[in-house]
């Protein structure tokens, strides 16, 4: 994985700003997000910072590895370090609006617009070759894939795969429903819907599709955020995520008229 960044990185050019230090990373109070891997704050207009002790840095892989060999728009990684056990990524701040936010008060031009536009992203993110079967990107080489569904009961373990082919996938998947339902009907239904893998190319998925991770910037761009679940997944032959992310590809379409014709 030629030109991924090493996990202690700090920008050279182009910075908005000094970097912040973990001090001030730390007594941010703007929360944007918190887990038990960590949080993402806030800190200044110029960036936000995701840390924790659990946090990875894998995220940094995927930013820079489509900054190389894609058109995707993303946010910059501006600086990865260690400091006292914790992990932190800083990450240039959008200044704008997610999409769930921007979209009551956009005119139908202007949705149909980002419609289209939001299509032909994902039509440059389906193009992109696996560096090694159903994985997700490592500094080095190809890992796991980070989805939930292919996380071990253990989490101190690494996550599941890369996967060779389809049918192991669906063993994985089809495991973890099962441990999910005590229903025999889904446990039928479940067992029916993973019973003929159709070998589906391995496609770059972003793995957490929805309208808070679209950011729309005051200047009109489209800003698609928040890949640490991104990976290749199996698509269909009309470029349909299957699994996790079309399932909450498709609770979007529900609820956001316009997106249908992303399909």
């Amino acid at each position: 994985m030629h030109g991924l960044i090493n996990h202690v990185y700090y920008a050279t050019h182009g910075l908005p700003a000094p970097i912040p230090t973990p001090e001030q990373i730390l007594t941010s109070t703007e929360y944007l997000n918190r887990n038990p891997a960590g949080c993402t704050v806030g800190v200044g207009q110029h960036f936000v910072v995701k840390y924790g002790q659990g946090m990875s840095f894998s995220e940094a892989d995927t930013l820079r590895f489509l900054e190389i060999y894609s058109e995707v728009p993303i946010p910059r990684v501006y600086a990865l370090f260690e400091h006292n056990d914790k992990n932190y990524m800083v990450l240039e701040r959008i200044q704008g609006w997610t999409l769930d936010q921007a979209w009551p008060a956009l005119k139908i031009w202007e949705k149909s617009a980002i419609t289209w536009r939001l299509k032909s992203i994902m039509h440059n993110l389906r193009q992109l070759r696996s560096p090694g079967g159903y994985c997700s990107i490592g500094l080095h080489s190809p890992e796991g894939l980070r989805d939930h569904i292919f996380r071990p009961w253990d989490e101190s373990k690494p996550p599941a795969g890369p996967f060779d082919r389809e049918s192991a996938i669906n063993t994985m998947v089809l495991t973890y429903l099962l441990k999910k339902t005590s229903s025999t009907q889904q446990t039928v239904a479940f067992c029916r819907a993973f019973d003929e893998p159709e070998d589906h190319p391995p496609t770059f998925t972003h793995g957490d599709f929805q309208r808070n991770n679209i950011m729309l910037s005051k200047d009109g761009h489209i800003i698609l955020i928040d890949w640490s679940e991104a990976g290749y997944d199996c698509v269909d032959q009309i470029l349909q995520p299957t699994f996790v992310e079309h399932g909450l590809f498709m609770r979007e379409l529900w609820k956001l008229e316009g997106l249908p014709d992303l399909m």
